[in-house]
């Protein structure tokens, strides 16, 4: 059985989702009930996200340390960036693609065209399980471990709360190496946010001014 850890986004009304246990990556109709292969051979894909021109699709292969592109036009895989430690999320913000790092509990950017990366902010995100562009330029980080929502400005590094004792179950699975696993969270057009819970089903956040 596959193990489906997200969806993205895919070109009109498709989505793409990651299989962490085969390895592969796939995209279909939810409302047909068509889907296909797109690519396989990753390791422990755990996240995926269209690039802004829909060209290509970015993956999170968790076990792997680095982000793949998929060309969408004829399946080709290259390795965007890698050395990176537990990638869990992806987002992109104003042509950047920013990267969470659950190990060490940071969010790394990336040149979504080179591949070039760098350290964005650590240790002030606690363990980054999900992220998202709150549709105004700024980063919202779900920071599993403390259980909370942090808003953080792109340019100025400005951090504020968003919410606190957000009931997601964050927790480390296995002996060592341990394996996490992202936790999902949507934005609205609207800036309202929802979170998948531990024991209160799919919550939402009504935007904060």
């Amino acid at each position: 059985m596959p193990l489906l850890l997200s969806l993205a986004d895919g070109p009109g009304d498709q989505l793409f989702w990651t299989d962490c246990i085969h390895g592969a990556v796939a995209i279909g109709n939810p409302s047909t009930g068509k889907f296909k292969a797109i690519a396989g051979g990753l390791n422990r894909p755990v996240a995926a996200l269209m690039s802004s021109d829909g060209s290509k699709l970015f993956v999170a292969e968790y076990a792997g340390g680095q982000i793949t592109a998929i060309s969408l036009a004829d399946g080709a895989k290259t390795v965007l960036t890698k050395d990176l430690e537990g990638p869990l999320a992806l987002t992109i913000i104003d042509g950047t693609l920013y990267v969470a790092e659950a190990k060490p509990g940071r969010i790394s950017k990336v040149d979504p065209a080179s591949g070039k990366k760098e350290v964005f902010v650590s240790s002030m995100v606690g363990k980054p399980v999900a992220i998202a562009g709150d549709g105004q330029g700024n980063l919202l980080v779900l920071d599993g471990a403390g259980q909370k929502i942090i808003r953080i400005n792109p340019k100025t590094l400005a951090l504020d709360l968003v919410a606190k004792d957000v009931p997601v179950g964050y927790s480390p699975i296995g002996s060592y190496p341990s394996v996490e696993f992202p936790s999902p969270m949507a934005v609205s057009a609207e800036g309202d946010i929802y979170v998948t819970t531990a024991n209160r089903g799919l919550i939402e956040l009504k935007k904060v001014k």
